[in-house]
């Protein structure tokens, strides 16, 4: 799709992934209705130069049915023609299952997972009108099970599956439906212990602008799936073919993670 002059829904606008996406978007000539939950970094997006035709701004909760009505109304009043959303709203918790409160756990799955689903179950009516996009922002953890992100994979592999199913049952209409599974980004989402779980591992970081970028550039190209990073998407690969050998690979650096997972 074209990204100058779009309509664009963007949740999870006052993350790090999220602005940096809205800023790219701006900086293209896209219009966008920004939604998140910190009144204040939303305000800082209007400072940010608009080409394209603005800026809206929506402080809502995507986990609540108040917040999604209330995005959804923004929409009709701000973009009747909508034409992408993207679902870039998140959250995680690094540590071992068992010190995992039930409450994280329900906020981790209903964030990543449930309420993207209802949100775009809402705003389908609406995307069915104009040739639009949808992209779900994965994880390289939506292919790969980690230690210490057990709840986050699962939500990111159930995000995975209710892509792949939607772009199917939606194959032959207006919309079409996308993926992008970035690798580690350097986001306020990540615990210290996890940035420094991921020097101690070597494990490549990329900046919230080279992901966002990574985002932007699917939704122009409509691209079905998307995995940030090398070796990252050799991995996935191979933990669908072989899990086996990554099931080896992780065994391997345990004895690292185990000194950061109860941190």
């Amino acid at each position: 799709m074209k990204i100058a002059g779009a309509n664009v829904l963007l949740t999870g606008a006052s993350g790090g992934i999220g602005e940096a996406v809205c800023q790219r978007l701006l900086r293209e000539g896209a219009r966008v209705v920004a939604v998140g939950r910190s009144e204040s970094r939303l305000n800082g997006l209007l400072r940010h130069p608009s080409p394209g035709g603005g800026l809206s701004i929506v402080m809502a909760d995507i986990t609540t049915g108040a917040g999604r009505r209330k995005i959804c109304d923004a929409v009709a009043k701000l973009m009747p023609e909508i034409n992408a959303l993207v679902n870039a709203a998140g959250v995680n918790r690094f540590g071992a299952l068992p010190t995992t409160d039930e409450e994280d756990i329900e906020r981790i799955i209903h964030t990543n997972l449930t309420a993207v689903i209802l949100l775009t179950r809402s705003l389908l009516p609406s995307l069915l009108k104009n040739p639009s996009v949808i992209v779900n922002v994965g994880s390289t953890f939506d292919s790969i099970g980690f230690p210490g992100f057990a709840v986050y994979c699962a939500g990111k592999f159930g995000l995975r599956g209710f892509n792949e199913a939607l772009r199917r049952e939606l194959a032959g209409t207006l919309v079409s439906v996308c993926m992008v599974s970035p690798r580690a980004t350097d986001t306020p989402i990540n615990h210290k212990a996890v940035r420094d779980m991921n020097k101690a591992l070597k494990v490549k970081t990329d900046t919230a602008e080279e992901t966002a970028r990574a985002i932007v550039e699917s939704l122009r190209r409509e691209k079905p799936g998307n995995y940030t990073g090398w070796p990252e998407k050799f991995h996935a690969a191979l933990n669908r073919l072989f899990p086996s050998v990554v099931d080896k690979a992780v065994a391997r650096q345990m004895p690292v993670i185990r000194r950061f997972i109860g941190q």
